[in-house]
């Protein structure tokens, strides 16, 4: 087994692909939160780095699961048992981002240009079911494609959200970078965060949600779910034009129907750091209003397993 460097977020595995038209890619993935803790093209930034004697900031590139995003009050109820998880979000009341950051994945395989991480998440009080989930983060000739393998192991059935929640750099001015999506529906909030009502993009607080058409970011801070994405040969999409005149597209298969889009500085950091793309099966509070809830069945049953795939295309 080859010896890997340790930082504090966890064991660092690189991996590196050379594509058809000399094109290097690299990628950095840290065992803590299966975090991508940093991705380049030629040595370009594609997503933000953080340092290897950092911890993984503001839940940079990690997997969420087993809900991302908001939970009203930590709170849900599944088949008649209510359940309270951790606040750790104590502004808004609410937990964020789910219960898989902390934990440590485990290798399971490691070649040139992938590198495979798995999990069973812990049975615990706040989420009393039996998870296990199997991540590949692989670099090819387009740039970087992350699969996820999805399991109930246990004998119940188990609600399940999934999200991610990498951070892309944009190359410049974010007064320079436009944005690019075909959501037709924007998911409006309460001053805690949590999810009121649908809203199409271009009556929502003048158009300004409303990406269809490319449009420059300029000032705006978002920190907003969408949903209603078009059907682009099998994927949703959504585009980031950088002030440098490259391209990132971040792409999914159509497991993922709830994206969360947020600036950074709409969290209190630099605004020109970068932009956060994530590609959610659902958007918040969805373990309370059931909106794009997964309910696997128990293990050995159909509809008890999940696997989907995102990724990202850098041109």
């Amino acid at each position: 087994m080859e010896k890997f460097e340790r930082g504090l977020s966890g064991v660092q595995y690189p991996i590196e692909y050379k594509n058809g038209s000399g094109v290097i890619f690299t990628a950095c993935i840290a065992s803590i939160g299966s975090s991508l803790r940093e991705y380049k093209a030629d040595g370009v930034d594609i997503t933000v780095p953080y340092r290897l004697s950092e911890f993984t900031p503001v839940f940079s590139g990690i997997v969420l699961f087993p809900w991302p995003n908001r939970l009203e009050d930590g709170k849900y109820t599944f088949e008649g048992k209510e359940i309270q998880a951790p606040i750790n979000h104590p502004e808004e009341n609410n937990n964020l981002h789910s219960l898989s950051e902390n934990h440590e994945f485990q290798l399971v395989d490691y070649q040139e240009n992938a590198v495979t991480l798995s999990l069973r998440l812990p049975h615990s009080r706040f989420y009393p079911f039996d998870i296990g989930v199997e991540i590949t983060y692989e670099l090819g000739e387009t740039g970087l494609e992350v699969s996820i393998k999805v399991e109930n192991l246990g004998k119940t059935r188990a609600p399940f959200g999934l999200g991610w929640h990498p951070c892309f750099a944009y190359g410049g001015s974010r007064e320079d970078a436009v944005l690019e999506m075909s959501a037709k529906t924007h998911i409006a909030v309460c001053d805690r965060n949590l999810p009121l009502e649908k809203v199409p993009v271009e009556i929502c607080s003048g158009g300004k949600f409303d990406f269809r058409k490319p449009s420059a970011l300029k000032d705006l801070q978002i920190d907003d779910a969408f949903v209603h994405f078009e059907n682009v040969n099998d994927e949703h999409q959504v585009i980031l034009h950088r002030p440098d005149g490259k391209k990132t597209t971040v792409w999914s298969d159509l497991h993922y129907g709830a994206w969360q889009i947020c600036t950074i500085d709409s969290i209190g950091e630099d605004k020109n750091q970068g932009i956060f793309i994530e590609p959610c099966t659902c958007y918040a509070n969805a373990f309370k209003t059931g909106d794009h809830l997964i309910v696997f069945e128990p293990k050995g049953e159909s509809g008890s397993t999940l696997e989907c795939t995102w990724g990202v295309r850098f041109e």
